[in-house]
């Protein structure tokens, strides 16, 4: 299996954070998930364009499934039976 690059990782987080995400109160581990996802800091302890690589393994799962969504290459109508099939479409 090919591993995603840094660069790629980034782009899932950021394509994300565009949408509004639901979460039922009894996904106690999914919040916490969540709640703990940070970006990783220098020694100066400024911010870095990339996330901890730690308790992160619902946001690869996400990033997974709309990976069809992000894909530039793939049709229009590709992308839309995409959302549709993650119940996003009508």
């Amino acid at each position: 299996m090919k591993r995603a690059h840094k660069y790629e990782i980034m782009f899932g987080v950021t394509y994300l954070q565009d949408f509004k995400i639901h979460v039922l109160p009894s996904l106690e581990h999914t919040i916490e998930e969540l709640n703990s996802y940070v970006y990783d800091t220098d020694k100066e302890g400024g911010w870095v364009g990339k996330a901890v690589d730690k308790n992160n393994h619902l946001m690869d799962a996400m990033r997974y499934a709309v990976e069809p969504l992000i894909m530039t290459r793939k049709s229009t109508n590709d992308r839309m039976q995409a959302f549709k099939d993650l119940g996003l479409g009508r």
